[in-house]
């Protein structure tokens, strides 16, 4: 990709033309490189997932964040898994220190409320080896912070002591970690297997992140009976949500009440900062007003339940008209997400606004190699694309042929259906593997005689074949064997 898209001022917008999956993932990748932080709104968890694996591929050295979803839907009657919850502290504190350089985020994650930053850097603190270690006050501090006292640690969230053995699994830590005091100063820091329990190797440092998005301490309690009792109608006694907190218990779904712990919350965007250049990938304000529905709908169905009344979807999420103002002071580049226009006219970004354009990626050969290893390392954009304008329009009423594919030919996953502009056709493992892209209906192919008593292709046996039979046209993978 020659031309990238222009750095736009703050306050304003670019908008380039629709990219083919892989090809956006390289041009992201070379603007962060100029500018940094990056954020980039995905329309979907699935393009953000996608634009997460592919970003390494061109640039190696980027630090790369993806802000995960709760992954559960809105005013559901149960919590995001205890996993999830430590990812989501530990990317929010990298986002706030700057220790990423692109952040991805779906439109309907970076549509809700969060915790302000104050109470994420207030209630992180660090453990280092010669430090003096009071047990009962960590003890104490561990119950406020929301972690869990058992009798063998084996999740985020969770700490035991042991004697002079303090076992920890703070939030957004890869391992637990293992505390040997000596006296009132500790010894050494390391970690451990969850699952055998025997320590792997020392490090410098314990980061430990609050347990949960919400403060579980008193002051938490307090503040959510006062807000409760502000926004909520009818009687509080008669609400078990409310008793079961006022009692420190925290039923299933407490999450969609996250903005009653505090006076004020904030949004992704307080935590990225204010210079940062944002992408909005494909139709973030259409994803953000499906998302916006959908919270509507749900928020209709559970508002009657007088036991568990609930906040309405303004205090829980952004408004579609709010995301789009708080997106206004950044500089922004728009990337279409049009799929088959009929037309193309070039963008800004010097190549036509949708994607029928005439690229070739030369990557296909190491896809198809026998090497598992080489193929297993090329994500979707290492396959062949060329311009949809050149062909008509497949007849989607006939039946799709099946695909039919060697086992052990090596080939990666297609992350979205090949386009159906380009043959291909591969001979048995360890035999020359070949790509060609005939002429619609007319342009002859090679393909190789079968025998008809093994059904085998028979050796330096090859004819050629017009790419006119229907099957050919459904399936542009039908002549893989």
């Amino acid at each position: 990709m020659d031309t990238l898209p222009p750095l736009p001022p703050a306050g304003q917008k670019t908008r380039c033309g629709r990219l083919p999956d892989g090809l956006d993932s390289h041009a992201i990748a070379a603007l962060a490189k100029q500018r940094r932080p990056l954020l980039i709104l995905a329309a979907d968890a699935q393009a953000a997932q996608r634009l997460q694996a592919e970003l390494p591929f061109f640039a190696p050295d980027l630090s790369i964040a993806l802000f995960p979803d709760w992954e559960t839907l809105p005013y559901d009657h149960f919590s995001p898994h205890g996993d999830l919850v430590s990812e989501r502290l530990a990317t929010l504190w990298r986002i706030r220190q700057r220790e990423c350089q692109v952040v991805i985020a779906p439109v309907g994650t970076a549509l809700s409320r969060l915790a302000p930053v104050s109470y994420l850097l207030g209630r992180t603190f660090f453990l280092k080896a010669g430090q003096q270690l009071d047990v009962e006050k960590l003890r104490g501090d561990m119950v406020s912070a929301g972690y869990q006292h058992v009798t063998q640690v084996m999740a985020p969230g969770e700490f035991s002591v042991r004697g002079s053995l303090i076992d920890l699994y703070p939030m957004g830590s890869p391992l637990p970690y293992r505390i040997d005091l000596f006296d009132a100063e500790i010894d050494s820091l390391k970690t451990f297997d969850p699952d055998t329990q025997r320590t792997l190797y020392p490090v410098p440092e314990i980061r430990m992140l609050p347990a949960r998005e919400y403060p579980a301490d008193e002051t938490g309690v307090t503040a959510f009976r006062q807000h409760y009792r502000e926004k909520m109608e009818g009687d509080p006694s008669k609400s078990r949500v409310y008793k079961d907190v006022s009692q420190g218990l925290w039923p299933a779904g407490i999450e969609y009440y996250l903005p009653l712990f505090f006076d004020e919350t904030a949004t992704l965007f307080d935590y990225v900062g204010d210079d940062a250049l944002v992408i909005q990938h494909h139709d973030v304000q259409a994803a953000a007003e499906t998302f916006w529905r959908d919270a509507q709908g749900r928020y209709d169905m559970a508002r009657g339940d007088v036991e568990r009344p609930v906040l309405a979807p303004a205090d829980i999420f952004l408004r579609p008209d709010e995301l789009m103002s708080r997106l206004k002071p950044y500089a922004r580049i728009e990337l279409s997400g049009a799929r088959h226009p009929t037309h193309a006219t070039p963008g800004p970004c010097g190549h036509p606004a949708g994607i029928n354009m005439p690229l070739r990626f030369f990557l296909l050969p190491l896809a198809l190699s026998t090497e598992p290893a080489a193929a297993a390392s090329l994500p979707s954009y290492a396959f062949a694309l060329a311009a949809e304008s050149d062909r008509p329009r497949l007849d989607m009423s006939q039946p799709r042929q099946p695909l039919k594919q060697d086992p052990k030919l090596q080939l990666p996953d297609f992350d979205v259906p090949p386009p159906p502009s380009w043959a291909l056709e591969a001979k048995k493992r360890k035999r020359q593997t070949r790509l060609q892209t005939p002429q619609w209906q007319r342009a002859p192919m090679l393909v190789p005689e079968l025998d008809p008593k093994t059904g085998m292709p028979k050796t330096g046996k090859w004819r050629q074949q017009g790419f006119s039979s229907p099957d050919y046209q459904l399936d542009p993978f039908s002549q893989l064997r």
